[in-house]
């Protein structure tokens, strides 16, 4: 049973966004962050993890089968580091509606200063 989400490993993988990234020439192209569970900071656009369909702030459940929601991110860098060419991660989505975005947030004035 998973702690967190309260999700059997068989729920997980038959409901849950499993993204199996590429390892690239500069890695799998995205950061991680915060511990237990880990969340993924930053995708780098166009990476390998883009490609594959990881999220910033998707929440990391397995890695590789393993789950690891009560790891540290430096257990799970170390993990991700220490993988051959290619991951597999389960994810805990939130939806798109979570995911921030900056469009819109500079606004320009509607008047004139005199």
């Amino acid at each position: 049973m998973h702690t967190i989400h309260g999700l059997c490993r068989i729920c997980i993988t038959a409901r849950l966004p499993q993204v199996t990234i590429l390892r690239g020439k500069d890695g799998y192209g995205f950061t991680i962050c915060s511990d237990s569970p880990v969340r993924v900071q930053a995708v780098d656009s166009g990476g390998p993890a883009d490609q594959a369909g990881l999220q910033q702030l998707d929440t990391v459940l397995q890695l590789n089968g393993q789950p690891v929601e009560q790891w540290k991110c430096v257990e799970v860098a170390h993990a991700i580091r220490n993988s051959s060419n290619e991951i597999k991660v389960v994810v805990w989505r939130t939806g798109s509606a979570a995911k921030p975005s900056f469009e819109g947030l500079i606004h320009r004035p509607s008047y004139k200063p005199s």
